[in-house]
């Protein structure tokens, strides 16, 4: 983790007393293999590899440490999902690559870029929010779209721009969408906060 998102990290969980919990980093890369690489055959002898072509054209490769799945597809590209930080993908990555070496699969490449798609993030605010009231407060910015015929959370978009998308509940759970950096969350969360705050929602019994 870099200082910045250090930093960020500090600033909102001194001001929120609550912690946001990265569930899912999805990202994906590209492997250059001379030829083809043989998705039945690996999946025979790398540890963890599954291959069900009828079911999808991907090699399947579940580590446990870290926890990511791997799909590897014949032309090279890799998805990787279940990770807990961006470290957690490529430690995984490297994992495979030394796997698949041994069967004297080699990639080419010199370096491997590994980019972030999106990440899946939870942040249980500690509130019940009146989302009523944030309709109220956001809609001046139109970056809220709330129907609760239709969905139980309101979706909220950040006013300054950016790509996080945060679903709330009433409860004050909440679950942050397509985010490509952790610097992009934690910014995002406490540009929403104060909103959050402004409209919490008193329990009466």
């Amino acid at each position: 983790m870099s200082d910045d998102v250090s930093e960020l990290q500090r600033k909102f969980e001194s001001r929120t007393s609550t912690r946001i919990r990265i569930c899912n980093v999805v990202a994906k890369t590209k492997l250059d293999f001379p030829e083809a690489p043989n998705l039945s055959e690996l999946a025979k002898v790398i540890r963890g590899a599954r291959y069900m072509p009828q079911r999808f054209p991907a090699m399947y490769v579940r580590f446990s440490n870290p926890s990511v799945t791997l799909s590897l597809f014949s032309n090279g590209r890799m998805l990787m999902t279940g990770a807990k930080s961006e470290k957690d993908n490529d430690i995984a990555v490297r994992k495979l690559l030394r796997a698949l070496r041994r069967f004297n699969c080699n990639p080419t490449n010199n370096s491997i870029d590994i980019e972030i798609v999106h990440m899946v993030v939870q942040c249980d605010l500690g509130f019940p929010i009146d989302l009523y009231a944030l309709e109220t407060e956001l809609t001046p910015f139109n970056c809220i779209d709330y129907r609760p015929d239709v969905n139980a959370a309101a979706k909220v978009m950040i006013p300054s721009g950016g790509n996080a998308k945060i679903r709330v509940y009433r409860s004050g759970k909440t679950i942050a969408l397509s985010c490509k950096t952790q610097k992009e969350v934690y910014e995002s969360y406490l540009t929403m906060y104060p909103f959050f705050a402004a409209c919490r929602q008193e329990l009466t019994e």
